[in-house]
């Protein structure tokens, strides 16, 4: 029994570990093909916000792996 919650959790540490990466991927593929200009950046409004809402993401995610695992947080 115990270990079918362990699996459990396990699941939701993998999930919660790719929403990570698949964001921090996402961000890069934002910036494909052009060189990666603070100020062009901060004037696209578009740009701010897609990255702002994948941090978000991170953040979130990384909030989800810390309640179930705290052993993986300092």
């Amino acid at each position: 029994m115990a270990c079918i919650g362990l699996q459990f959790n396990y699941s939701r540490l993998i999930g919660a570990s790719i929403d990570v990466k698949l964001s921090i991927d996402e961000i890069d593929c934002f910036f494909e093909g052009q060189e990666r200009n603070l100020f062009k950046y901060k004037n696209s409004l578009i740009l701010k916000r897609a990255v702002e809402r994948n941090l978000e993401i991170i953040g979130e995610a990384m909030n989800r792996i810390k309640q179930r695992d705290p052993v993986l947080t300092p």
